[in-house]
């Protein structure tokens, strides 16, 4: 939950300030993943394709035509985040 929580962090701020020309790929988004995982000690996670489509599904982010993501509501998102995680 730790790991969703602060990759959602870092998604919406990325949507709401974008720090540079590189666009928001699912390909950056996991690699992302990863390196949190790495800050957390979640030494297990790799990231996965699979992984991938199944984190956008659950929080509703979506990829557009050109690659990047779209995260339609992030405060929704970061809420059942927050819930979540005060469920384990």
């Amino acid at each position: 939950p730790e790991l969703t929580r602060e990759l959602l962090k870092w998604v919406e701020g990325q949507v709401r300030s974008p720090s540079s020309e590189r666009p928001l790929t699912q390909s950056v988004i996991l690699q992302r993943a990863v390196q949190i995982g790495a800050e957390l000690g979640i030494a297990h996670f790799k990231g996965s394709k699979g992984w991938m489509h199944r984190w956008m599904k659950r929080y509703n982010i979506r990829a557009i035509m050109d690659g990047s993501a779209v995260l339609p509501s992030a405060a929704r998102a970061m809420k059942e985040a927050q819930e979540t995680a005060g469920e384990a």
